[in-house]
């Protein structure tokens, strides 16, 4: 069985919505994904981007579909309220669970959004399973 934890996201830290990142057997698919992109050298600004959109989230201001748009995947479980945080390229995403705040399951580019948005539903609720 996987083993998963989350680690609250220092560098977004904010009062009102706690932002976590999940853990699946010591893989953060955050840390990874800023890690390629700053390799990559491609969208480095949209990274900055991300985490501002973040903060914006976490702090309660009203984000525009442009920025935030909700996921309604009859994959993922009804009991979580999934959601991607975007730029042009770049995709994050989370959850919100009641009691916890924002939970960054999974991140990608615009050209695999499918392929991404499958694999953050099996990641999102492998991990509900774990706590329900």
């Amino acid at each position: 069985m996987p083993e998963f934890e989350l680690i609250e996201c220092e560098e977004l830290e904010c009062d009102r919505i706690r932002i976590f990142k999940l853990v699946k057997d010591q893989e953060c698919f955050y840390d990874l994904f800023e890690n390629e992109i700053e390799q990559e050298g491609t969208y480095g600004n949209e990274l900055i981007k991300l985490s501002s959109i973040m903060i914006s989230y976490s702090e309660g201001v009203k984000l525009p579909d442009t920025k935030l748009n909700p996921i309604e995947d009859k994959r993922l479980n009804p009991k979580m309220k999934g959601f991607e945080i975007k730029t042009h390229n770049l995709r994050v995403y989370m959850v919100f669970l009641k009691g916890v705040g924002a939970i960054i399951i999974h991140c990608g580019k615009k050209g695999s959004q499918k392929k991404d948005i499958s694999k953050f539903c099996n990641l999102a609720n492998e991990y509900f399973e774990t706590i329900e």
